[in-house]
């Protein structure tokens, strides 16, 4: 599947709700998933500089090291990845 043009783009924009075309905007500009964009707030976007930044609440990845930050010092692997 090859990616569509812009032109494309923003004819499709003109045929769904204004919150889903801005939506559909977000995710043109940044590469997000729809659920990313879904779970959007706009108290996790800092707007203070011309370049905004999403920081979003959760990570979708945080989990994958809780095991390691729960066991104890002696029992954690120093080594690094085999």
């Amino acid at each position: 599947v090859r990616p569509i043009t812009r032109e494309h783009f923003e004819a499709a924009l003109k045929h769904v709700p204004p919150a889903v075309a801005a939506m559909a905007r977000v995710q043109w500009l940044c590469g997000c998933r729809p659920q990313e964009v879904v779970l959007m707030r706009a108290c996790d976007i800092d707007r203070t500089s011309p370049v905004w930044e999403y920081r979003p609440r959760v990570y979708k990845t945080e989990h994958v090291n809780e095991a390691d930050d729960e066991a104890p010092e002696d029992e954690r692997d120093e080594t690094g990845p085999a």
